[in-house]
């Protein structure tokens, strides 16, 4: 060692080490008298260590056999013998006992584990030999000690020349006890910290690593407080929380306490009520995926959990009502019939999300910690992963985006409107969960609701005279716009908007617009939302919006999306779906097309937006009813002014002079 160590106590039982240079140990002694290398440079385990001499370990709470097989037995011991100085606690200070090479070794005869640590000078000589044995608690410390107080109460300490030492002897542990060898010794780690609590004691942590475990009793109505105490002793280390989950999931747990709730309730028993309560909260605090998959994996136990959570020994005097709630209120509605498999416990990924989200938002929000909260908004994504997979896969769902769009193709008088309302609110609240998703996948899924048929639902509720629904609408046109504003204006993955009533067939459309299909595959793929649809009737919805809706937030978002649609460079999307910088170079056929789609926007759409502003600008007299109109709206009048400037400030003169200057816009806005 470069320095020698010096064990002392800080007066609660924990080792300190302290590095003394003057201190000479029997190792120095002999290295200063000895010029030649020692032994332990020159002992062959030193480089012969074999990392993959891992067995891994059983569930301590497995019964133990009386028989271990010696395979088993072969496996455990370590292979590399670790140099390492053993010190002796008397009257308060830590005396070196040597120097050597340590072990973790087992008795062939007797099956007992035990270390072994070798004089370095002399490898006949054993400096020590140590049982693991009995209720013996290990410490490891400040990452190279191992101390311990035997049982015949001698307090022993290891101090490992490496980190690599220390480990090597802590996992020797863990596989003795965890083996059933020694199963009721235990070994902690303890982290140290600079901080004191307000008593000026030590702040550092305590986990455990491995050590015998005391499980519950199956829950009855007799033993509920018994059973809280002993999930409580587990909940304060993540290896007593990992061993105790798998033992309630192994016994089916969960349903047995269901049986011990409902038999509460019908007897109206508020101790045993309250005790199911906070044994309930205790294993969802675990935050330990199985064990919260396993409460959550029905829709009894999901409503079972519910229930339980309705009381609360904090509110003695009030009782949740959410199964009522859930009863009255929350029904799902069946837009179309899926073929949507339940999983094997009769739970489908569409309840899934809704409980999930439900538990997570209003029964856990109270005392859920930010562990517990990020488990289960993992456990949320990966069903909305699942669900949303399952919506774009066509063989699975038996087509149901094409039926679903199928309710707004025609004229729609076939098809009961509260159905096609219906449609939207389903459609928008999956959009919303794309929120959370990464932007290749929510590309994807817009992807395939655009070539299914979006943009006729959109038109729908755009149209609708139900507010909310024209909200939903709008938010849905939105928010793909602000994912890639491409898919909206892109053909090329099938999708077309047609002006006609009734709408033309799809694919002829597009043949109509797409008269060049030579480029190869690759080079359309590259072209994918350059080419710009002159078709204008979605922009001709949006202006109708704008102009005519009295909501705030629905002329806002109007506003919004018109300005984004009408962004110069529009038909420059890059491969993220972004709208470059102005001044972004672009390739010739993009050009072209871009002027079509603005021509097109100047010729149908910008005479109805600027309407209002071009009566201004042609009448002579302003009249008291023409004043009151503008101040009426003043806000639509703004906004006209806005775009206005944006069109004139980034479109091509050529494309915007004659327009505003034939219709006397520039006089209206004065």
């Amino acid at each position: 060692m470069a320095s020698a160590m010096v064990m002392t106590t800080n007066g609660n039982g924990r080792v300190k080490q302290e590095e003394q240079n003057d201190v000479v140990h029997p190792s120095q002694e002999s290295e200063q008298h000895n010029p030649t290398p020692s032994k332990s440079q020159d002992h062959p385990t030193w480089e012969n260590h074999n990392e993959n001499d891992k067995q891994q370990s059983h569930s301590p709470h497995n019964e133990s056999t009386n028989e271990v097989k010696q395979e088993v037995i072969d496996t455990i011991g370590t292979k590399m013998q670790r140099r390492v100085k053993v010190y002796l606690l008397k009257e308060d200070s830590w005396l070196d006992h040597g120097t050597g090479f340590c072990t973790g070794e087992i008795d062939r005869d007797t099956q007992k584990p035990y270390f072994l640590v070798r004089n370095e000078l002399n490898l006949e000589e054993i400096i020590l030999k140590a049982f693991l044995e009995g209720s013996t608690q290990y410490q490891r410390q400040q990452d190279t000690l191992i101390v311990w107080t035997d049982p015949s109460g001698k307090d022993i300490a290891l101090s490992f020349q490496e980190t690599e030492g220390c480990a090597d002897l802590c996992e020797f542990i863990v596989k003795v006890q965890q083996d059933s060898l020694s199963p009721d010794i235990s070994l902690y780690y303890v982290i140290s910290s600079n901080q004191a609590d307000e008593n000026g004691n030590s702040g550092d942590i305590t986990e455990l690593i491995t050590g015998p475990m005391v499980y519950p009793d199956l829950p009855t109505t007799s033993n509920l407080e018994d059973v809280l105490d002993t999930l409580n002793q587990s909940s304060m280390s993540n290896y007593s929380k990992s061993c105790m989950s798998k033992y309630l999931i192994d016994k089916s747990y969960f349903i047995k306490i269901l049986e011990a709730f409902k038999q509460s309730e019908d007897e109206h028993n508020l101790i045993n009520l309250y005790s199911l309560s906070e044994i309930v909260k205790t294993l969802i605090l675990y935050s330990e995926s199985a064990i919260l998959q396993d409460m959550l994996s029905t829709e009894e136990n999901i409503l079972g959990v519910i229930g339980i959570l309705e009381y609360d020994a904090e509110f003695p005097n009030q009782k949740s009502c959410h199964r009522q709630f859930l009863k009255e209120k929350a029904n799902f509605k069946m837009v179309i019939n899926l073929p949507v498999e339940n999983d094997e416990l009769g739970l489908n990924i569409f309840k899934k999300d809704f409980y999930y989200t439900f538990l997570k938002d209003v029964i856990l929000a109270r005392f859920i910690d930010d562990q517990t909260y990020n488990l289960l908004n993992a456990l949320i994504h990966l069903n909305q992963i699942a669900l949303l997979d399952f919506l774009r896969d066509s063989e699975k769902n038996n087509h149901f985006l094409e039926k679903l769009f199928d309710f707004y193709k025609g004229t729609g008088d076939e098809v009961d409107i509260t159905l096609q309302r219906n449609g939207v609110k389903l459609l928008h609240q999956y959009v919303l969960l794309t929120k959370n998703f990464a932007s290749n996948q929510r590309t994807m899924f817009f992807s395939e609701l655009i070539s299914h048929g979006l943009i006729d639902m959109i038109k729908f509720s755009l149209n609708d005279d139900d507010s909310p629904i024209k909200a939903l609408g709008t938010e849905l046109i939105v928010s793909i716009i602000e994912q890639d504003v491409s898919l909206v204006n892109s053909i090329n993955d099938g999708e077309s908007i047609d002006n006609s009533e009734p709408p033309m067939d799809y694919a002829s459309t597009i043949e109509a617009k797409q008269p060049d299909q030579s480029k190869d595959e690759s080079n359309q793929e590259k072209d994918i939302g350059l080419k710009l649809s002159d078709d204008m009737t979605l922009m001709t919805l949006l202006t109708q919006l704008l102009l005519n809706e009295k909501n705030f937030g629905l002329k806002t978002q109007a506003f919004e999306a018109l300005k984004v649609l009408l962004d110069q460079n529009i038909g420059k999307i890059d491969e993220n779906g972004a709208i470059p910088d102005y001044g972004a170079s672009n390739s010739s056929g993009s050009d072209i097309s871009t002027e079509d789609y603005f021509k097109a926007f100047y010729s149908e759409v910008a005479p109805i937006l600027y309407k209002n502003l071009i009566e201004l600008g042609n009448t002579k007299e302003v009249t008291e009813e023409l004043k009151h109109k503008i101040k009426s709206d003043e806000l639509l009048y703004q906004q006209l002014c806005e775009l206005f400037s944006f069109c004139l400030l980034t479109h091509n003169k050529n494309l915007h002079r004659r327009f505003f200057l034939d219709q006397n816009i520039l006089l209206g806005i004065s």
